[in-house]
């Protein structure tokens, strides 16, 4: 009975408490909604203020923008002034007179507008709001207006590259640039001539051969109105004549090659950032044009700031594998310059000599044509036929090795069931640029005979740790030498070639001495592509005088100096003798066998097995990764080839 008692009087002062607290909890709530309602009547009185001063907005709104005109527009424009006859342009002057007349019986109170009227204390109110409106709505109308003169490649670009900025913010930015006078001429030729075909085929007469006279004319004569609209019409047959000549002395014949690369006035101009923070900086400005004779969309590289080491109009070479923007996209440029179907026939009868494909020259095409850049401009051209019945990406078999090299990089646009689009290419352009400074601290860390060590845990997740040792294992294989070879031509389009040494301590001499003397065991040659790390580097070692005789095997080439690797790269094969180098470090200079001696080509199991696991293995890993840990990979590759030469001194000293 008494615990019972008791189990009540708690369960009586759990339910006071409770109460007091729920009590509390109404007397915050019931302040709370006080103080949001004063909020509320207090901004539903702001509101109605504001809405009562903004009356005002739609008489300042009543100026009207005046557009830039659009093809359809341009082209009745033109109707109507080649309509145009001397009697009418008397009656437009006698009404011209009238009116003048009619405005000068107006009297001086009643010619006072609302433009010279005071302002009002509403107006005046809301100038400041009003302001920033009027000129966003104007640059985006006259925005618009430009971007109805771009050719149909480049409007679709950039539609797209304001869509994704309207989805991402300011991460890209989509501008256009160029003359936009002669991107109206451009415009009105190409409706006139359109216009003039549409009346050839009604009236069933057969087109010219050849009426770019014609077009040049109208090219002329728009030109000059738009410069001098007010100045009088001339005579047809003289116009043809000086416009042709004109046209002629400006441009040249139409066979010349330079026509080929005729550009579109009007330019897109796209900038990258390099991420979506607030305070990123733009890392590249590409610009886009299109050719009108060969019908493709070029792209160059304007600037990409922070690039030191390499050339940054280079940063978009193979994007896609294979790609390099130097073959004309369009099959169609092969028969440029052929004026009938008798050009394809031979003198005796045969089939003629057919053209291969179009090769651009950058400098005059202004940029490169890449594959991707038609695709994400709409235009879609068949691919290279170079193996088998399917396309594939490239046009040389080097180009298939690389699909297969490279899982991560996608196939390559036209030539399978995958596309290019803007966000996916921007997302590309971003990781080269990563690529490309990660490589460029690499390198310069190896000029400088320091190896990076890579200190990121997911490669050990990955599998990289169980071929290599943790960084801060002690070894007794540096590296010397890291350079440049010039002249040197690698088996891979826009790849630069380097040679560096493997050294360690002369067995030979006793530490106690004053000089540290080293041995070359080892000599590398490594090839790195632009499109790092989407093509590996590909190394190739071969032993030095100091690498144990039980684990080479010799043969007498006698070929002289030069010979082929199996990387397919032809460079002077050098063997070093040891080297003293003081303890203060001071610079080494390894020498070379004479030409005329005859070279021994050594080879070992051990470092043909180490390239094995350098140039498949651990780049396989890694294309598992993060981009930002995939960048490592050369230094990656180094620790793994020091690494194995130390293991093998050590394992022949004990």
């Amino acid at each position: 009975m008494l615990n019972r008692l008791q189990f009540e009087l708690e369960e009586r002062k759990r339910y006071d408490a409770e109460k007091r607290r729920l009590l509390a909890v109404k007397v915050q709530l019931t302040k709370a909604n006080k103080a949001r309602k004063a909020q509320i009547n207090k901004a539903e009185k702001q509101l109605e203020a504001y809405i009562q001063s903004s009356q005002s907005l739609q008489s300042l709104f009543q100026e009207p923008v005046v557009p830039i005109q659009t093809h359809t527009e341009l082209l009745t424009a033109e109707s109507a002034t080649i309509a145009i006859t001397s009697g009418e342009g008397a009656l437009t002057s006698s009404t011209t007179e009238t009116n003048d007349q009619n405005s000068q019986k107006i009297p001086d109170g009643e010619a006072l507008t609302q433009e010279g009227a005071p302002p009002t204390p509403q107006e005046t109110g809301t100038a400041g709001i009003v302001a920033p409106i009027r000129v966003a709505t104007t640059e985006l109308m006259k925005r618009n207006d430009v971007a109805q003169l771009l050719p149909q490649p480049l409007y679709v670009l950039f539609r797209h590259a304001c869509a994704f900025c309207s989805i991402f913010g300011e991460e890209v930015r989509a501008e256009i640039q160029g003359d936009i006078q002669a991107a109206q001429v451009e415009a009105r030729v190409l409706a006139a001539a359109q216009q003039q075909h549409q009346q050839q085929l009604q009236s069933h007469q057969v087109p010219q051969k050849n009426s770019k006279p014609t077009q040049n004319s109208l090219r002329s004569l728009i030109a000059a109105d738009i410069t001098n609209p007010n100045s009088p019409s001339m005579q047809k047959d003289q116009i043809a004549d000086e416009d042709e000549n004109a046209h002629q002395g400006r441009r040249g014949s139409d066979s010349h090659p330079e026509n080929q690369y005729e550009r579109f006035p009007l330019d897109v101009v796209i900038k990258i950032k390099k991420d979506a923070l607030v305070g990123s900086h733009t890392i590249v400005h590409l610009r886009f044009g299109y050719l009108i004779r060969l019908g493709v969309v070029v792209v160059t590289v304007e600037a990409a700031p922070g690039i030191l080491k390499f050339d940054p109009s280079l940063i978009l070479q193979e994007l896609f594998p294979g790609d390099y923007g130097e073959i004309c996209p369009n099959p169609e440029a092969v028969f440029l310059g052929m004026t009938s179907y008798d050009t394809l026939i031979s003198s005796n009868g045969a089939a003629g000599e057919q053209k291969s494909d179009l090769v651009l020259d950058p400098k005059l095409a202004g940029g490169y044509a890449f594959r991707w850049a038609q695709e994400i401009c709409g235009l879609e051209f068949l691919g290279p036929l170079t193996q088998g019945w399917g396309p594939v990406s490239g046009s040389d078999p080097e180009s298939l090795l690389a699909d297969e090299e490279s899982p991560s990089t996608a196939v390559l646009s036209g030539t399978g069931n995958r596309r290019a689009f803007l966000s996916q290419v921007i997302r590309m352009i971003r990781n080269r640029r990563r690529a490309w400074k990660s490589l460029e601290r690499q390198l310069e860390d190896l000029e400088r005979g320091t190896i990076p060590a890579p200190k990121h845990k997911a490669f050990w997740e990955l599998g990289v740790g169980m071929l290599i040792q943790p960084v801060d294992a002690r070894t007794t294989v540096s590296i010397s030498g890291w350079r440049t070879i010039e002249g040197g031509s690698g088996s891979q389009k826009y790849s630069t070639l380097y040679n560096v040494q493997f050294l360690r301590a002369d067995p030979r001499l006793s530490s106690r001495s004053a000089i540290s003397a080293k041995v070359v065991v080892a000599e590398a040659t490594v090839e790195i592509a632009l499109a790092y790390v989407d093509r590996r580097p590909r190394w190739e070692l071969k032993p030095g005088p100091g690498f144990p005789e039980s684990m080479r095997t010799s043969s007498n080439s006698g070929t002289g100096s030069n010979s082929n690797n199996s990387l397919g790269i032809r460079v002077e094969d050098s063997v070093s003798t040891p080297v003293d180098e003081p303890m203060e470090g001071t610079s080494q200079t390894p020498s070379s066998i004479s030409e005329d001696d005859d070279v021994v080509k050594d080879r070992s199991p051990h470092l043909d097995a180490l390239m094995n696991t350098v140039n498949i293995e651990i780049p396989t890993l890694l294309y598992r990764a993060e981009p930002a840990d995939r960048n490592l990979l050369l230094s990656i590759q180094l620790t793994k080839i020091v690494q194995d030469l130390s293991a093998i001194f050590d394992t022949i000293s004990v």
